[in-house]
């Protein structure tokens, strides 16, 4: 039952994080709305427009996860070196899992404020 009440907040955490996400590219974009038009205006593609956008959310995505990645291990350590029973490999297999469960989620979060 703790298991489960856990994994539904992580849930509503990583849900809360793609929308915080999204918030922040979306405000990027609309802030720099007149420097695509001009760069639309000068020739730029469409494809080119929504690839910068995507880079820059990307670089967000990777740096979120190359400080949260160590954190979150390190973390994982403190908290197990408190528990009784419990070993370091643990969390550590979770902790791949949460790397990959943050890179999949974060994409589709990016991808509609590359669009407006």
């Amino acid at each position: 039952m703790v298991a489960q009440g856990s994994a539904a907040f992580g849930l509503l955490a990583l849900l809360v994080a793609c929308v915080g996400l999204y918030g922040v590219l979306a405000y990027a974009v609309a802030r720099r709305t007149g420097e695509i038009g001009i760069r639309m205006a000068l020739g730029a593609s469409r494809v080119g427009v929504q690839w910068m956008v995507l880079r820059e959310s990307l670089l967000l995505l990777m740096l979120g996860s190359a400080i949260g990645a160590p954190a979150a291990l390190a973390a994982t350590r403190y908290t197990a070196s408190m528990l009784f029973g419990l070993t370091v490999a643990d969390p550590g297999r979770r902790h791949h899992r949460l790397v990959w469960v943050i890179r999949r989620f974060g994409k589709p979060a990016k991808w509609p404020a590359s669009f407006r």
